[in-house]
């Protein structure tokens, strides 16, 4: 016969590393700035127009592309780590609150302690996906994408909670 002990409580609040997302802001900012200079090696292929031959047409595309290429990944990036910014969990007495960042705002779930009855652990396609399930339906789901430590930060929920993981 074992004896389970009871969960702990433990309280605070998770979020990202704000070193890991400043990192990927700079990394944002110098990808938008480094764009504009991919366009002007594009058109220092076309310029001066005599000589005007099929390898410099290739190095003109090639240049066109990799500034298109890096505005949008610059763009992507900063968006999606706006929203990595503004994620957390707060532990509570009461159970466990998800905040999410979303484009139309923050978006608010409570998940009382007694009422979270299951956390499943997917692995999708190479995204790591932990769902907590409470009474009435309620499902949350945390991703890689919504939290750059995903495991570590479920785990910390399940230990709280006193629950263990299940895979599917």
């Amino acid at each position: 016969m074992t004896a389970t002990a009871a969960p702990s409580r433990a309280t605070g609040t998770i979020r990202n590393s704000r070193l890991a997302i400043g990192a990927l802001l700079i990394s944002a900012v110098v990808s938008v700035i480094a764009a504009p200079c991919f366009g002007i090696l594009a058109l220092t292929e076309v310029f001066p127009l005599a000589n005007f031959r099929l390898d410099r047409v290739i190095g003109v595309i090639a240049w066109a592309a990799a500034a298109q290429g890096t505005f949008v990944l610059g763009l992507s990036l900063w968006r999606r780590t706006r929203r990595l910014a503004g994620n957390s969990i707060t532990l509570t007495p009461e159970g466990v609150h998800f905040r999410f960042a979303s484009m139309s705002g923050p978006v608010d779930t409570l998940m009382p302690w007694n009422s979270l009855h299951r956390i499943v652990r997917q692995r999708r396609a190479n995204l790591q996906t932990w769902s907590f399930f409470a009474d009435g339906g309620q499902v949350v789901m945390i991703s890689s994408l919504s939290f750059l430590r995903v495991t570590t930060v479920a785990r910390r929920i399940a230990a709280a909670a006193g629950i263990a993981e299940s895979r599917q």
